[in-house]
């Protein structure tokens, strides 16, 4: 265990060292004001969570939380417009304006969505999915002309029923579910009032990677295979390895280390052995086919990337 240790931990200090050499750049946004809010389901009060929120005209983007809560910093004086997603479906809006007053002292400003118009109309459909069973518990999302925000989930049918709804404007709703891929719809109600929207949700096709192994030996500088080496394998420029073994295997003249079903792409292997030193070499993954080679570990440190 103490020699595990120390392997991982002097592989954790060189990737800080990588890191620190690559660098982080983030635009800091040292001046403006600041907005914040929460959005809340008309009815249940209960906190949209996971909206998309961009102010474009100065490229701006953050999300709601668990609680519906969402806050934007170093916003500039200036006429905005917050606009909310769904999905790739905006949902609702509130415009507001930064004085620069407020900007010059970094005010924050809560946003509130207007007070909420009830009319006579309706909105009702249901949810399918591809097999035509309906999608029991499905999230729709509705956004109202007034720009609030209904939430509801299908019923053990697939369906669901907005009510009290204003006759004037377009409706922008909503329909997603787990595994599948979500889709929207802009409603206009009719002369009558009423409107019907039904769905049928398809599967999110996941996508089918392109895959290969990897397989070596560690072996010393007088080529003798070593046992009990460690190997870790992360990604190209990636800062916390995806895959680790331990590399606890029988000193023969066989001894290897094997990775399957890597997906294609740069890797770096990290190799170490208490006595023996670490090397770091830089590898590719090829779909189809394995990568094979020898490392090898001569006692001293050496990054080879």
């Amino acid at each position: 265990m103490t020699r595990r240790f120390a392997v991982i931990l002097i592989i954790t200090l060189c990737l800080a060292l990588l890191l620190s050499s690559w660098g982080c750049k983030s635009e800091g946004r040292d001046s403006g004001s600041g907005i914040w809010g929460r959005l809340r389901s008309l009815g249940t009060q209960v906190g949209v969570a996971n909206l998309k929120l961009s102010l474009d005209s100065v490229n701006i983007l953050g999300a709601t939380d668990s609680t519906g809560y969402f806050r934007l910093d170093g916003i500039p004086a200036g006429q905005y417009q917050a606009r909310f997603y769904r999905y790739d479906a905006v949902i609702a809006k509130i415009d507001f304006a930064v004085t620069e007053e407020q900007s010059k002292d970094k005010e924050l400003i809560q946003l509130f969505l207007p007070a909420h118009k009830t009319g006579m109309g309706s909105l009702s459909g249901v949810v399918m999915n591809d097999k035509n069973e309906p999608a029991v518990g499905a999230e729709i999302v509705l956004g109202l002309p007034d720009q609030n925000i209904i939430v509801m989930y299908t019923s053990d049918l697939g369906a669901y029923a907005f009510s009290d709804l204003e006759l004037t404007g377009g409706y922008t709703i909503v329909a997603s579910i787990k595994d599948y891929q979500p889709q929207s719809a802009d409603v206009v109600l009719g002369p009558t009032g009423s409107s019907r929207v039904n769905f049928e949700l398809k599967p999110i096709e996941t996508p089918v990677l392109p895959h290969g192994n990897i397989e070596g030996r560690v072996i010393d500088s007088d080529g003798i295979p070593l046992g009990d080496a460690y190997v870790i394998i992360y990604p190209r420029n990636a800062i916390t390895p995806v895959i680790e073994t331990t590399g606890e295997v029988v000193t023969d003249t066989n001894v290897k280390f094997k990775f399957e079903d890597i997906i294609e792409g740069p890797y770096v292997l990290w190799i170490g052995k208490s006595g023996y030193g670490i090397r770091a070499q830089e590898i590719y993954v090829t779909d189809g086919l394995t990568w094979q080679g020898d490392v090898v570990l001569d006692g001293t440190y050496s990054a080879g990337i």
